[in-house]
């Protein structure tokens, strides 16, 4: 694998999504990715912390705030569509705590990321993961 097969991302897969499958939870989300070409994610995430940027220069912000921030420009600017696995189906929408399929609209992705902060780690850590993105994946699922 030479230099470019290994670091060039897709701006088709940063910017259009890519889809994550998750069977133990039973959740699948497509992403942006978190950075790279997707340029509403930088200016979002550099909006949102502006009235923080101080306290993140002097390393006063705490954790609890940054994770709010990031969590709304994630819901906004990253996931793009949510579905859960359903007797053997993946169904678009959320499960509720009750185990109903709520919509997915940026309320209900919020609430349930906020409540299942493992979730959103788990998404995090996918659609900033540069490896996720690169243009040689891409080039292989159009094969396919």
């Amino acid at each position: 694998m030479g230099l470019y097969d290994a670091c060039q991302t897709s701006v088709e897969l940063e910017t259009q999504g890519q889809i994550f499958e998750y069977p133990d939870i039973g959740v699948r989300v497509a992403c942006k990715r978190a950075g790279g070409h997707n340029k509403g994610y930088n200016k979002a995430l550099a909006r949102r912390s502006k009235d923080v940027q101080r306290a993140i220069d002097i390393g006063a912000v705490d954790l609890e705030t940054m994770d709010a921030i990031l969590l709304e420009v994630f819901v906004d600017e990253v996931i793009i569509a949510w579905a859960t696995m359903r007797d053997g189906e993946w169904v678009n929408g959320i499960e509720s705590r009750d185990g109903t399929i709520l919509p997915f609209n940026r309320d209900n992705v919020i609430a349930t990321l906020k409540a299942l902060p493992v979730v959103f780690e788990r998404i995090k850590e996918d659609a900033q993961r540069h490896a996720n993105y690169l243009a040689s994946l891409r080039q292989e699922q159009a094969k396919n």
